[in-house]
């Protein structure tokens, strides 16, 4: 009998987390507003890597304020020049500004940059000069794009395979020492902390807030799928073969996303979908439907279909996620 998914078989899947060091957060740049301000910090993740991060503070905070960590998309976009500075408003898509959204709502925001993007991507690495020898193009949707970024990062997946972890487990383990650093400012509210993302973003956010039970409120824009739909014998997607942080050993065996948003309950949990038929997001929403409701909580889990037949953020549906975060935060 297949035993049930648990969040300590899933933390045991993801292997060796990254050694952990002093955060040493320290300021690079500031830009201030009349509604708030825009910092550019950088802390350590690991030893000999560091993050860089918009942080974004509202103005006149007096007393601990709730705060969010904005997890910025993949996207089509290359090179992966745009990071955190997509949710921080600096550069972009602007319908992907949420970070700034939320702190013009009050709340304290992180965006910070994942590898290999913004801050970390392949131009900025000491590995820029190997792959420049190894370009790889390709033709999609009527344009070349070149995915020499995604076989770097794919080459990182594959070295922390070899050093006993995974790619998931260092994104996650990096997220987890962004909300450490919303813990430790004066600023900050630690029992009020919620997450937020589009696409990788929002999948990333549900994956986090399941294993951090610090976050209590999150919500998610075209982020959460069943991995069934991407991987198997019959249906294997080229785009997903560089790197693909879901690529984690015995990860199908032990479940499914549906299984990490049932996980998530009782805590508020919003979805958003503009690329998925109603029926789809049925399927994938029933087991957190099912949880929800066993623990009395139905009105803490929506998983929202929109008519959009696109991979965006929309407006309205923006405004309902910081509507949620006004209500649970």
């Amino acid at each position: 009998m297949k035993p049930s998914p648990t969040r300590d078989r899933f933390l045991s899947l993801l292997g060796k987390f990254p050694t952990q060091v002093q955060l040493d957060a320290r300021l690079l740049g500031e830009q201030s507003f009349h509604t708030h301000a825009t910092r550019l910090i950088e802390y350590a993740v690991a030893p000999d890597e560091k993050v860089q991060a918009y942080l974004l503070m509202p103005t006149g905070i007096t007393e601990p304020r709730p705060a969010i960590l904005a997890i910025h998309q993949d996207g089509e976009h290359r090179p992966y020049e745009f990071g955190g500075s997509e949710p921080a408003g600096v550069a972009g898509d602007p319908n992907l500004q949420y970070g700034l959204e939320l702190c013009l709502r009050g709340y304290v925001v992180l965006c910070p940059d994942r590898f290999p993007f913004g801050s970390r991507c392949l131009a900025k690495s000491r590995h820029q000069e190997t792959f420049d020898r190894f370009r790889v193009f390709t033709r999609y949707q009527g344009q070349e794009l070149d995915l020499t970024e995604d076989l770097y990062r794919g080459c990182v997946a594959n070295l922390c395979l070899c050093e006993g972890g995974t790619l998931l487990g260092k994104e996650l383990s990096e997220l987890q020492r962004a909300i450490d650093l919303l813990c430790s400012m004066p600023e900050v509210d630690s029992n009020r902390l919620g997450v937020i993302g589009h696409s990788a973003g929002g999948l990333l956010g549900a994956l986090l807030m399941y294993v951090d039970p610090r976050i209590q409120v999150g919500c998610a824009s075209c982020g959460t799928f069943l991995i069934e739909w991407i991987y198997g014998r019959d249906r294997l997607r080229p785009i997903n073969g560089f790197g693909n942080p879901l690529v984690v050993p015995g990860l199908s065996e032990w479940g499914d996303i549906d299984d990490v948003l049932a996980g998530l309950a009782p805590r508020p949990f919003f979805e958003a979908h503009g690329d998925l038929t109603k029926e789809l997001v049925d399927r994938k929403s029933q087991k957190a439907w099912a949880r929800y409701s066993e623990l009395g909580v139905p009105e803490r889990y929506q998983s929202v279909a929109y008519d959009a037949q696109s991979h965006l953020f929309r407006l309205d549906m923006r405004g309902k996620s910081y509507t949620w975060f006004d209500r649970w935060l």
